[in-house]
């Protein structure tokens, strides 16, 4: 099919969407159905996972014939994709497909609770199984580097390299209330989550994120994530990947320890480790710019 158009493949069970565009889509996991959103159309196939909302943005007419497979985002605790939109604009451009989804109780995902890290680690898979990818990169921050991880360790054949920001191999969070106390130590802890240089420059938006934090809390939306992470131990299973893996930290990190990076590091075998100076916990603001170059390089080298 020529560069620019679109076509429709119909059969009695499904109509799907073809579009060699160079363009973004936007998807909708259902029970029954996906349903893509935007200019082109509706896409129509049968799945198993219901409800997870996912975005790829293509590179070229194939992007399976491409010189490397496509990028998936995975975000961190109480995060939406929508974080990561001028990322994957800069890896667009720089050539590198991207894949990003909302993970259960986020953003436009709309699929039931309760859930298990590995349940959000399929969900990842059943994606890529929607988009017919048989392999692709994984990158995760934070707790999405743990689900990172477990698509790692299960479905060994399917991630080609693993990048983990922020990250850490065990975890137990336990469930916050909603009195005064609580909530202040949660605005406490975002703030204290960056950077002292960060904060200083950029107070009102660390504020921000502070109060959504706990507006997040009083509304419950939180619960299911943490009881997804509580107890969460990998230690054991590190040695069981066998992909390349890149792991960023930030030296200022409060939340993850950057001992807890090395500690990765030092069980995965041959992984690289890179520390971001004067950064926090969240690199994706911090220091976007250092943590693009990191990435583009290792999934192009």
């Amino acid at each position: 099919m020529p560069k620019g158009t679109c076509g429709y493949m119909t059969s009695q069970k499904q109509t799907v969407l073809l579009c060699s565009r160079t363009c973004q889509h936007s998807y909708v996991l259902t029970r029954d159905v996906i349903i893509q959103q935007g200019p082109w159309g509706d896409l129509f196939l049968p799945l198993t996972d219901d409800g997870i909302y996912f975005e790829y943005w293509e590179t070229s007419p194939n992007p399976h014939d491409s010189h490397a497979h496509p990028l998936t985002l995975i975000n961190g605790y109480a995060r939406s994709m929508s974080d990561f939109r001028s990322l994957a604009r800069s890896l667009q451009r720089a050539g590198i497909a991207v894949i990003m989804l909302d993970n259960r109780t986020t953003g436009k995902t709309t699929a039931p609770a309760p859930f298990t890290l590995p349940m959000l680690a399929n969900d990842v898979v059943s994606v890529w199984d929607s988009l017919g990818i048989s392999k692709a990169h994984v990158l995760g921050i934070s707790m999405g580097g743990a689900i990172a991880m477990t698509v790692a360790v299960r479905h060994p054949q399917r991630v080609a390299k693993l990048v983990l920001v922020s990250s850490f191999s065990q975890r137990s969070y336990e469930a916050h209330t909603d009195t005064e106390e609580e909530l202040e130590q949660v605005r406490t802890r975002i703030i204290n989550s960056v950077a002292p240089c960060f904060y200083q420059k950029n107070k009102p938006l660390m504020h921000a994120l502070a109060k959504q934090a706990a507006a997040q809390i009083c509304a419950g939306t939180h619960r299911p994530q943490t009881q997804a992470l509580h107890n969460y131990n990998a230690s054991q299973q590190l040695a069981d990947v066998r992909c390349p893996t890149l792991i960023i930290h930030g030296d200022k990190d409060n939340i993850v320890p950057q001992q807890e990076a090395e500690s990765l590091a030092t069980s995965i075998n041959a992984a690289k480790l890179v520390i971001i100076k004067e950064a926090g916990h969240m690199l994706l603001m911090e220091k976007h710019s250092a943590l693009l170059a990191e990435v583009v390089n290792f999934i192009k080298s």
